[in-house]
């Protein structure tokens, strides 16, 4: 099952932040690029751990590697124990939940709309697919965040799920969405122990595998865990918007960027696939490439010496074509994202 293209509509909505807070963001971001740069050398690929070589550049003072082997892109750097409690753990998770937790009813219904009930519809419809009935299976999340997907799956009625999460305000706002019951809160080095407990069918990443710092270990225990069926993956690739982040350095990078210290590729995940004698079940590509573009170009156009009339009728001429411009990419496997079914 392959499926391409999602519509923006909402989207801007959701990343208001992005547009209204963008030197701040951006601030930060760029303090979390001290920190990595601050770690040792990375020596082999993240993804298929051959010695790392290929060809390099620079963004936001950081470099990066494509790996010649399997073409997966890797921050230059580690991503350490001290690198990775700056990020996810420090403060309670309470910096890095930023847009990922929300208080007000209609902001979480939005999201719940716009972002998971489309993931967890897709992962249904493939599920069907296989000849299987989702609400009978048993779900959980690794890297389960503020609760989201978890709560569109007891809204379809499955019964049966829990989350892992290691940042703790993320897990107390869990709580209140699908209760106590359905969540677990463990330290950054538990997922291996995690995993090996296991008992569900059908195992949830998204946007979690490019976090993890041992992401061949996880899914060697993956594959070796006989009660797993399916493992659902979102990871971020290396698409357009690196290039256009790369174009405008005073724009807030979305992609390539904090915990994103890898990114992955169409070539380097067939690559984890064969590997790790995982099968492509369903594929869902979409990005939000030229949203991001549209964000880049309108900040420039309405910020400080470059403020310009401009701004206003971007904002009015762009917004109709991003769909159609972004199902091109997404049709060549070019997104900011893919999801990915995999039966294992």
């Amino acid at each position: 099952m392959i499926r391409f293209g999602k519509s923006s509509r909402g989207l801007a909505e959701i990343k208001n932040d992005f547009f209204e807070n963008n030197a701040a963001l951006l601030e930060d971001a760029r303090a979390q690029a001290v920190t990595y740069r601050q770690q040792p050398r990375r020596e082999a690929c993240k993804n298929c751990d051959q010695s790392l070589r290929g060809t390099k550049f620079e963004q936001h003072l950081v470099e990066y590697v494509i790996c010649e082997r399997c073409e997966h892109l890797n921050g230059a750097y580690q991503d350490t124990d001290e690198f990775c409690e700056a990020i996810y753990v420090a403060d309670g998770g309470e910096s890095f939940a930023g847009s990922y937790r929300e208080i007000d009813a209609a902001a979480l219904e939005q999201r719940l709309s716009f972002v998971y009930r489309p993931k967890r519809d897709f992962l249904f419809d493939a599920l069907r697919e296989a000849d299987y009935d989702p609400a009978q299976l048993k779900y959980s999340e690794l890297g389960s965040g503020s609760g989201y997907f978890l709560k569109t799956l007891s809204e379809a009625g499955v019964e049966d799920f829990v989350g892992h999460e290691v940042a703790a305000t993320q897990v107390e706002f869990a709580k209140s969405l699908v209760g106590e019951a359905h969540i677990r809160h463990h330290g950054l080095g538990d997922n291996l122990d995690i995993i090996a407990d296991l008992t569900c069918e059908v195992l949830v990443m998204l946007g979690v595998l490019e976090h993890i710092q041992n992401p061949r270990e996880i899914l060697d225990a993956i594959r070796k865990d006989n009660n797993i069926k399916f493992l659902f993956l979102v990871v971020p690739t290396f698409s357009p918007s690196v290039y256009f982040e790369a174009s405008f350095e005073n724009i807030m990078p979305r992609v390539l960027t904090g915990g994103h210290t890898h990114l992955y590729t169409n070539r380097s995940l067939h690559w984890i696939a064969e590997e790790f004698e995982l099968t492509r079940v369903a594929e869902w590509w979409f990005g939000t490439d030229i949203f991001d573009l549209f964000r880049s170009v309108g900040i420039t156009l309405s910020s400080g010496d470059r403020k310009t009339e401009l701004s206003s009728l971007w904002g009015e001429m762009f917004p109709d074509v991003i769909d159609d411009l972004q199902l091109v990419l997404d049709k060549r496997r070019l997104s900011s994202q893919a999801h990915i079914l995999f039966s294992v």
